[in-house]
């Protein structure tokens, strides 16, 4: 995993999103600077034509007495200065819609490449989460991937676009300032250093206080999703127990930090705006009195003051573009962070996902000396598990809750992996880092009903196919299985049947209506290895043992594994294993 620096947002952050980004994406934010430098070019040019465009209104005459205007007259067959008029107002207009329209269309393409690469690093991050070893999502909390997922990834959205208009505002910047030196060097200059240091100021004040805020927002975020989560997850219990106002209160302690410091980022990346446009105008002020004081003509003193403040005008709000930048950057440094940590996380299967099939056993499956124990917990759960699985064999598993019974079975399936020992598939070590494609595929020839059931807000029908799409759906399949699992007469009389939504986490069926359900999911996969761990716990006895026996009659290349603590559920098996305390029992 790379190391993020979390204290700032710095180049190297940005390089490492930049490694992150595809082909396409890399060519358009090359387009998009040629844009940017469009952009600021044209600012040039508008800016150089407030000094003709004036000059011309205040005092025709003398500007027509210019020897390099009566030149570029005399190319243009212009022979008074009533003729030169129109020209110069047209072309005035003209560069003032061309450089507005160009910087629209810059703001346009940069907040859609924005939304597009945000979109490129938000599949990524699923993507990431979803290749994540079965340890990962042991250890962290669903809360913390969810708020990665959406709230981190938008303060990143937000990161880049305020770093293409940083970008985009300092070429702009650049340019006002370039332009400004040729109209009057010595003015440009004493007004860049008043406003670079004056920002400069305020960015030295500012920038704890933005880190500190990020910090904040970003463990706020956390907790308010997880206080939200927690509230609607157990909101049976909520109502039974009336605690409404127990949840709503630890939503709002950690919902109003949230807010407030938002709000106090927003005023840090604004307030230097008003006093700044003060401090400008006072410039303005001054100039004029000093060239006043000079005895300059109005025809001199005018145009150069037009042309400075309408260079100030514009480049006020650019400098100050560029320094809410900044602070949103700062701001969202801590999100952006957590999002690179996790693009970057290994996901050394990716590649060959693709690839998988399930895989046919033909002997045994052996647990050999298995040991395991979890990092947060010292204790071994598994201790020195020696146990041979044949192929076609029915074995029942029993024990004591803690026993290790789940720990044994995940191990089994390939999702832990044991801290010693080996799990040999025909006598080919799955967790050993040469045949990692192997525990892929073998994790692919399980078909596996836990003891809860994870149900989606879809048909029935989609339910029991799990993971696929409608269009790959085989109804005939999906209504064998549901035979099999005793759970087609209920569809059958529902007046949707199979196209039946079962509500969010299956909220519209019964406990043994859900584990059927599963149990038929488990079965449309038609693996060769079946595993019900208390899959029927929440089933009556006559549709337990009528489920059991449907099982148990399928053919025998079938392997079957069956949890459960009633003796009666494991009648059909050929062996039955009692764990005690992380050891077989004797």
């Amino acid at each position: 995993m790379v190391k993020v620096n979390k204290n700032i947002l710095n180049r190297n952050t940005l390089f490492k999103i930049w490694n992150k980004l595809n082909k396409k994406r890399r060519l358009q934010l090359g387009l998009l600077f040629i844009l940017m430098i469009a952009s600021a070019i044209s600012e040039i040019f508008s800016l150089a034509a407030v000094i003709p465009f004036l000059a011309i209104l205040t005092n025709p005459l003398d500007f027509w007495e210019q020897d390099n205007v009566k030149v570029i007259a005399n190319i243009l067959g212009i022979n008074s200065v009533e003729e030169m008029i129109f020209p110069i107002i047209f072309t005035f207009g003209l560069l003032a819609i061309c450089s507005a329209s160009i910087r629209l269309s810059n703001l346009w393409f940069s907040n859609r490449l924005a939304a597009s690469i945000g979109s490129d690093l938000s599949c990524s991050i699923y993507e990431n989460l979803l290749h994540q070893p079965y340890e990962f999502h042991l250890e962290v909390n669903t809360s913390s991937i969810i708020n990665s997922n959406v709230r981190h990834i938008n303060e990143t959205v937000k990161t880049i676009e305020l770093s293409l208009q940083f970008i985009s505002s300092a070429l702009i910047a650049i340019s006002l300032i370039f332009t400004l030196t040729l109209i009057d060097g010595t003015t440009a200059w004493i007004a860049s250093i008043v406003f670079a240091f004056s920002y400069l100021l305020i960015i030295f004040m500012s920038r704890k206080k933005l880190k500190s805020n990020s910090i904040k927002a970003a463990m706020a975020g956390k907790y308010q999703l997880k206080a939200l989560q927690e509230g609607l997850g157990a909101i049976r219990e909520v109502l039974l127990d009336s605690n409404q106002n127990t949840y709503i209160k630890i939503y709002r302690n950690s919902d109003l930090p949230l807010r407030i410091t938002q709000a106090n980022s927003s005023y840090l990346s604004v307030f230097p705006r008003f006093s700044l446009e003060a401090i400008g105008l006072l410039l303005i002020a001054i100039i004029t009195g000093v060239l006043i004081s000079q005895d300059k003509s109005n025809s001199f003193i005018l145009p150069l003051l037009g042309s400075l403040a309408f260079g100030a005008q514009r480049l006020l709000p650019v400098l100050q573009q560029m320094y809410a930048a900044w602070a949103g950057i700062r701001a969202n440094s801590v999100g952006v962070s957590k999002i690179i940590e996790i693009l970057y996380k290994d996901t050394p299967n990716k590649h060959i996902i693709n690839s998988i099939r399930p895989i046919r056993l033909y002997r045994n499956i052996e647990l050999k000396n298995i040991c395991f124990q979890y990092k947060i917990n010292s204790k071994n759960i598994l201790k020195n598990i020696d146990f041979n699985i044949y192929k076609g064999e029915k074995i029942g598993i029993v024990g004591k809750t803690g026993c290790g019974k789940s720990t044994f079975i995940d191990i089994l399936m390939g999702l832990l992996k044991p801290t010693e020992g080996k799990v040999l598939i025909d006598g080919i070590d799955i967790y050993n880092n040469d045949n990692s494609e192997k525990l892929l595929c073998w994790r692919s020839s399980i078909s596996h009903v836990p003891q809860v059931i994870y149900l989606a807000d879809t048909s029935i029908a989609e339910n029991i196919a799990f993971g696929k799409s409608k269009e790959e759906i085989n109804l005939q399949k999906v209504r064998h299985v549901a035979k099999l699992a005793h759970i087609d007469d209920f569809i059958e009389n529902l007046p949707a049947k199979y196209e039946t939504f079962v509500g969010e986490r299956g909220v519209r069926l019964s406990g043994g209506q859900i584990q059927r359900i599963g149990i038929a999911r488990a079965l449309y996969k038609e693996n060769q290895l079946l595993i019900l761990d208390e899959a029927t716990s929440a089933l009556d006895n006559t549709t337990e043992f009528n489920v059991i026996e449907s099982i148990a009659n399928l053919t025998s290349y079938q392997t079957l594994i069956i949890i459960a603590h009633r003796l009666s559920t494991l009648k059909h098996c050929d062996r039955v294993i009692n764990l005690v305390d992380g050891n077989i029992a004797n």
